[in-house]
């Protein structure tokens, strides 16, 4: 009887030994980041959140930019701060988001996501910089101003009128610095990414600044015509600031104000009592 019940003592033992607690089956490791901007304007920030599941013990969290034109930083448990940068010119980088179980280092989520910066301080300048370019000789010589001015002299003259008050071609000012401080605009260096938007800005607002007094000693010399013809005009002209808009494509004294016309379909149309304007660039005009 002694022999059977030794046994026996054993079961129970080896039962309440055998396997003892096991830990629950966890799924797989998630992450996810709320939406990252594709496109960051210059200054701007921009919050995102994370969330994470399925972790055995903690998660080791970063998000890591490519490009230090795009900073970023903790904001706050569960979310980052991504901030843009000025830039010289467009950039584009990568940002990687990476979670790691803090137990184990096999369990990870890797999620990558492309942004680009826009050079959002320089882009609204590019066109008119392009523009000035493209426009130098015709800002720097002035030639149907010129005619203009020699057309209005020789209605004086015919019309008897008092001692001219524009003569000759030397009283009208010359182009010649205003050519070759629009050509000393840097645009073409900056685009093979030798120097930064700031210096090419700073050169195109001397340039600026230049035909603005080139254009202004003309404005003067043709307001004088104006006013020797002023009985013979349908109405009173102020010649005023030269126009420059590369958004109409416009280089006038007269196109582009409101108290000459207006741009009809993209088309410029002189008001009733002012087309005559667009006649005085005509040698061979009379009023």
């Amino acid at each position: 009887m002694n022999k059977l019940l030794v046994p026996l003592l054993f079961v129970p033992l080896i039962m309440a030994c055998g396997g003892g607690s096991s830990e629950p089956p966890i799924g797989p490791l998630t992450a996810s980041l709320s939406a990252v901007p594709a496109v960051f304007d210059e200054g701007a920030n921009v919050t995102v959140t994370y969330s994470v599941t399925n972790v055995k013990s903690t998660a080791n969290v970063s998000l890591v930019s490519t490009n230090n034109s795009l900073i970023v930083s903790n904001s706050s448990s569960g979310s980052y701060t991504l901030t843009a940068n000025e830039v010289d010119r467009e950039v584009k980088g990568k940002l990687t988001f990476v979670v790691r179980d803090g137990v184990d280092q096999n369990r990870t989520v890797t999620q990558d996501y492309n942004f680009t910066i826009k050079n959002n301080s320089f882009d609204g300048a590019k066109a008119d910089i392009v523009f000035l370019l493209a426009n130098k000789q015709r800002v720097a010589d002035l030639p149907d101003e010129r005619i203009m001015r020699d057309v209005l002299d020789e209605i004086s003259l015919l019309n008897n009128e008092a001692q001219l008050r524009v003569t000759t071609n030397s009283d009208f000012p010359s182009g010649t610095q205003v050519a070759a401080l629009i050509d000393a605009i840097p645009y073409d260096v900056y685009l093979n990414s030798d120097i930064g938007d700031a210096e090419v800005i700073a050169a195109y607002q001397q340039a600026l600044q230049a035909v603005a007094e080139h254009t202004a000693s003309a404005a003067q010399i043709l307001d004088a015509g104006f006013a020797s013809v002023s009985l013979l005009l349908p109405k009173a002209i102020t010649v005023g600031d030269f126009n420059i808009d590369a958004s109409t494509g416009v280089t006038s004294f007269f196109i582009g104000k409101d108290d000459y016309g207006q741009f009809v379909d993209g088309e410029w149309q002189y008001n009733a009592d002012s087309t005559f304007l667009a006649s005085l660039t005509d040698a061979s005009c009379a009023l």
